[in-house]
């Protein structure tokens, strides 16, 4: 009985005993270690000259300028990473870090801030260059449309790409593109949104490659007068009425048409025309001055 309480006591006693103070432990200077190990590594890549961003090289840009280019990827890639403030004195900690650069981030704001930029192409290069390369969208045509006072002045016209997308607003027309105009009254457009359905422009842009290809001549204007209706004016005073209806090549509107001014129509005779209404089906209303009383 006496030798198990001595044993018990003593057991007991050696539990509540001094412990050793926390810096003489291993597990704290092995924590200790790993702070000043990530701190450091933390700083190499953040702050140290090797990786911060020196050059920035933009390729194919034409009609947007570089430097515009140049200052919003600096925008984004200048991270303030700490601010410390006093009562005379304030202290900023910038990094311009390769690792810091978010490409996806630079191409959705070089989209967003220039419409006139279809595709965009981030590359981080090692360790001091970005490498940018662009896409300018190529006016195809311009579009006009009226407001809602009915009124169409230089403000309502913009130039749009192959996909009917607007991307820059004229003031001074062109004389050599297709002007697409709404007839109907639109409250506004959105600079880098559709302003033209992509099957009309499809449609449009097919009609003025093979006119021009096999006839020499030219569709100066195309009028959406509904939905499923474009008028086209051609450079020698007449006009196409078509439906914009998506069609097979065999069923096409403008394979109907080559046709008719291959085989029946000839240039003497399309100075008298006033128009050609390629929308029944499988056949096509011709109508000249003879024909339609000349008014």
């Amino acid at each position: 009985m006496i030798s198990y309480r001595k044993r018990y006591v003593k057991t007991n006693i050696s539990r509540v005993g001094p412990r050793r103070p926390l810096f003489l432990r291993f597990g704290f200077w092995l924590t200790i270690l790993i702070l000043i190990v990530i701190t450091a590594t933390l700083y190499l890549l953040i702050f140290h000259p090797t990786f911060q961003i020196e050059n920035i090289l933009i390729f194919g840009n034409d009609r947007i300028e570089k430097k515009d280019l140049e200052n919003l990827i600096l925008k984004n890639i200048n991270k303030r990473i700490l601010a410390i403030g006093g009562f005379s004195q304030f202290w900023e900690f910038n990094s311009k870090s390769i690792f810091l650069a978010n490409s996806e981030k630079i191409k959705k704001q070089i989209l967003k801030e220039f419409p006139g930029i279809e595709e965009v192409e981030v590359v981080k290069i090692f360790n001091h260059t970005i490498e940018v390369k662009v896409k300018e969208r190529i006016p195809a045509a311009i579009f006009c449309y009226l407001d809602k006072s009915g009124a169409e002045n230089e403000e309502n016209c913009f130039f749009i790409d192959k996909n009917g997308v607007a991307f820059e607003q004229l003031f001074l027309m062109p004389q050599n593109m297709v002007v697409i105009r709404q007839s109907q009254k639109i409250e506004r457009i959105t600079i880098g949104k559709e302003a033209v359905n992509k099957n009309i422009m499809d449609l449009v842009l097919k009609l003025e490659e093979n006119l021009k290809k096999n006839f020499q001549i030219r569709p100066i204007e195309a009028v959406l007068a509904s939905p499923l209706r474009v008028n086209i004016k051609t450079s020698e005073g007449w006009k196409i009425y078509l439906d914009t209806k998506p069609k097979t090549e065999e069923d096409s509107e403008i394979e109907k048409l080559m046709l008719l001014l291959k085989n029946e129509i000839n240039a003497e005779q399309r100075k008298n025309l006033r128009y050609i209404d390629l929308r029944p089906k499988n056949k096509a209303v011709i109508c000249d001055n003879k024909i339609c009383g000349g008014g």
